[in-house]
């Protein structure tokens, strides 16, 4: 039953990252998912999850370190996304 919980998590964790309504954090936080996500821990989906419940503009300026994120979702995941995007190297 948890692990069904927790596939069902995955899943929706993946939708929203690839289908945030703008084209830019589609691509950041889409690539970090189809390659992080099967491998995030319970604690990291947890903290992804309440990263993504921020607005699309806030995420994009926290993730391309243009803006500070507030410390509530400034954890190792959020951290991860920003490193991992560093070095996709996609031009925005």
């Amino acid at each position: 039953m948890i692990e069904k919980k927790n596939m069902n998590l995955r899943k929706r964790l993946m939708y929203q990252c690839t289908h945030r309504g703008t084209k830019e954090l589609d691509l950041l936080l889409g690539e970090f998912a189809k390659k992080k996500l099967k491998n995030l821990s319970i604690k990291q989906l947890k903290e992804l999850d309440l990263i993504l419940k921020y607005n699309d503009h806030s995420l994009f300026l926290y993730i391309t370190k243009k803006m500070k994120p507030p410390n509530i979702i400034y954890n190792q995941t959020l951290k991860n996304i920003i490193l991992f995007n560093k070095y996709l190297n996609i031009e925005i």
